[in-house]
C-alpha cells in the first residue's frame, strides 16, 4: 500500500501546472476571505482590544509600574495601547515574525534531523523529474527568472531610482534594507545548513551554490512583498487596488517557488523555508517602516515646539 504523502507527491507531479494554479486560487481566495473578515468585524476587533487594554491596566503590576517608572508607562500607554498610534502596527508586524520563525525552526528541525518531510522531499523531486513536459519545463524557466539575479538586480535599480526620483528617503532606505538584508540572511542560512540540492542524470536546471533554504523562494517574498507595500502606500487608493496588487503578488510568489522545484533545483523544504525566512524579515522591514512613517507623521500634526519659543511667547 502506497504511503498517503507519497501518494501526494506524485500526484503534484503528474498535475504539476494544475495543482500550482489550483493552489494559487485557494490562495487568493483565503486573501480575499481574511481581508473581508476583517473589514467587516474591524470595529468588534478594536473595542475588544481596548476592553482587554483596560483590564490591563488595572492589574497590580501594570499599577506598580505606573507609579514606579511613570517614563516606561508613558511609551507603553502612547504606543502600544489600543489607542496608541503604533499599537496595530506592531502587534501585526510582531506576530507575522513570531509565525514565520516558528515556521522555518520546524521546516529546519525536519532537515537536520531527516525526519518525514525529507522522505516527501525526495519523493515530489523524483515524482515531478518524472513527468516533466517540455510546455511546462518553458514556462517555469521564465517563471524562475522573475527572482533571478538579473530580475532581482533590475528591479531593485529601476525601483530605488523611482523612489529617488519620488523624494522618499525612508522607503528608499527600507528597499535597500529588505533586499541587502535578504541576501545576506539567505548566504549566512545557506552556509549554515550546507544542503545539497536534488541530483538528477539529465537535469533541466544546473545550480551550485546549497539548497536551503531557497533564495528565489525567499527572494520573491522579500521583493515583491516590498514593492507591494511600497506601491500600496504610494499610487493605491482604494481597497480593490491593492487587492488586485496583492493577489498578482500571491501568483508571481507562488508561481516562482513552484517553479524551483519542477526544474530540479530544490525541495519543498527548501521553499517553504525560503517563504517562512522571507515573510519574516519582510514582517520586520514593514514593521519598522511603518513605525518611522507613522511617527513622522505624527510629528508633522502634533509638532513639538522648543521650550524657548514657548517661553517668549507666553512672557
Amino acid at each position: 500500500m502506497t504511503y498517503y504523502p507519497y501518494y501526494i507527491a506524485d500526484l503534484i507531479g503528474q498535475h504539476a501546472l494544475l495543482f500550482i494554479t489550483s493552489l494559487s486560487i485557494l490562495a487568493l481566495i483565503g486573501v480575499i476571505l481574511v481581508w473581508s473578515l476583517f473589514e467587516k468585524y474591524y470595529r468588534r476587533l478594536w473595542q475588544a482590544g481596548v476592553s482587554l487594554w483596560d483590564r490591563i491596566r488595572t492589574l497590580p503590576i501594570i499599577d506598580k509600574l505606573r507609579h514606579s517608572n511613570p517614563r516606561l508607562w508613558l511609551f507603553f500607554k502612547n504606543h502600544l495601547s489600543p489607542r496608541g498610534y503604533l499599537a496595530l502596527h506592531l502587534t501585526i508586524g510582531f506576530i507575522v515574525a513570531v509565525m514565520a520563525l516558528s515556521a522555518f525552526n520546524g521546516v529546519a528541525e525536519h532537515i537536520v534531523e531527516s525526519g518525514p518531510l525529507v522522505r516527501f522531499d525526495q519523493r515530489l523531486a523524483t515524482a515531478l523529474y518524472q513527468n516533466t513536459t517540455a510546455p511546462e519545463a518553458l514556462l517555469f524557466r521564465v517563471v524562475t527568472n522573475f527572482a533571478g539575479r538579473a530580475a532581482t538586480i533590475g528591479v531593485g535599480i529601476g525601483v530605488g531610482l523611482w523612489l529617488v526620483i519620488r523624494k522618499k528617503k525612508l522607503l528608499l532606505a527600507s528597499w535597500i534594507v529588505a533586499l541587502a538584508g535578504n541576501s545576506l540572511l539567505n548566504g549566512v542560512l545557506k552556509l549554515t545548513f550546507q544542503r545539497a540540492r536534488p541530483s538528477f542524470d539529465d537535469p533541466l536546471l544546473v545550480e551550485n551554490f546549497y539548497s536551503f533554504p531557497s533564495g528565489h523562494a525567499m527572494g520573491s517574498i522579500v521583493i515583491y512583498g516590498m514593492l507591494t507595500y511600497i506601491l500600496a502606500i504610494t499610487l493605491m487608493d482604494t481597497a480593490w487596488k491593492k487587492m488586485i496588487l496583492i493577489s498578482l503578488t500571491i501568483l508571481i510568489i507562488f508561481f516562482i517557488g513552484f517553479s524551483r522545484m519542477y526544474l530540479g533545483v530544490h525541495y519543498f523544504s527548501d521553499i517553504l523555508a525560503g517563504y517562512a525566512a522571507g515573510t519574516g524579515w519582510l514582517a520586520i522591514v514593514i514593521t519598522g517602516t511603518e513605525i518611522t512613517r507613522r511617527r513622522e507623521k505624527r510629528r508633522r500634526l502634533h509638532p513639538v515646539r522648543n521650550p524657548a519659543q514657548t517661553n517668549l511667547s507666553s512672557s
